[in-house]
């Protein structure tokens, strides 16, 4: 098997890509009135760009996601760690081709990675146990 290890996106690129997707997924996501919200529209939005949910998909924010999401992430496969895409390797089609759902599946985790703070911002608000 093969096993995803996803960095966090860097704090411009992770805004310029909530942008992007907020803007494509807009009509999905009408109620983006507070930072609450945006995180649930924006984590949602790319779950269901992920899961092909969209019929609008703009396959300019797609390609935007998937590349940036590309160079911060290394898979392992065979005891070997190999960079998705960098400046000296670019592994991200020939490892996919072939396996679109398991893109998928890569692109809902990186997403995970870089968006989670629904459940940040939920489990923060919650009242202190026994409080």
């Amino acid at each position: 098997g093969v096993t995803y290890h996803v960095l966090p996106l860097p704090a411009g690129i992770a805004l310029r890509m909530a942008a992007r997707v907020l803007k494509m997924a807009a009509p999905a996501f009408s109620d983006v009135s507070s930072l609450l919200a945006a995180s649930k529209a924006v984590t949602g939005a790319l779950e269901g760009l992920a899961s092909g949910l969209f019929a609008d998909l703009d396959e300019s924010v797609l390609t935007y996601c998937t590349e940036e999401f590309a160079k911060v992430t290394r898979f392992e496969i065979g005891g070997k760690i190999l960079p998705l895409r960098a400046e000296n390797a670019d592994h991200f089609d020939e490892h996919f081709r072939g396996r679109f759902t398991a893109m998928l599946s890569w692109l809902a985790f990186a997403a995970a990675v870089s968006f989670p703070f629904v459940a940040k911002l939920t489990a923060s608000a919650a009242p202190p146990a026994g409080g």
